[in-house]
C-alpha cells in the first residue's frame, strides 16, 4: 500500500521507457484502485497513444476497456 512509492516507479519507467505500453496500464489500475481516477485517466489515455504508435491491438483494447471502466 505504498502508492506514491509505486507512482514513482511507474513514472520512472515511463520516462526510461515510455515505449512500455504495460506500463500504462498497470498504473492506471492501480490509480483507479485507490480512487485516484483522473490520473488514471491521463495514464490510460497516454497508454492508448503508444499502443496505436506500436500498432499492438491486444494493448490497445485492454487500455480502452479499462478507460471505459472509469465512466
Amino acid at each position: 500500500e505504498r502508492w506514491d512509492e509505486a507512482l514513482q516507479t511507474f513514472t520512472s519507467l515511463r520516462t526510461m521507457k515510455p515505449d512500455y505500453v504495460a506500463t500504462y496500464l498497470m498504473c492506471g489500475q492501480m490509480l483507479e484502485g485507490i480512487a485516484r481516477k483522473d490520473e488514471a485517466r491521463e495514464w490510460l489515455v497516454a497508454g492508448i497513444e503508444q499502443a496505436r504508435e506500436q500498432h499492438d491491438r491486444d494493448a490497445l483494447g485492454e487500455l480502452e476497456a479499462a478507460l471505459d471502466a472509469l465512466d
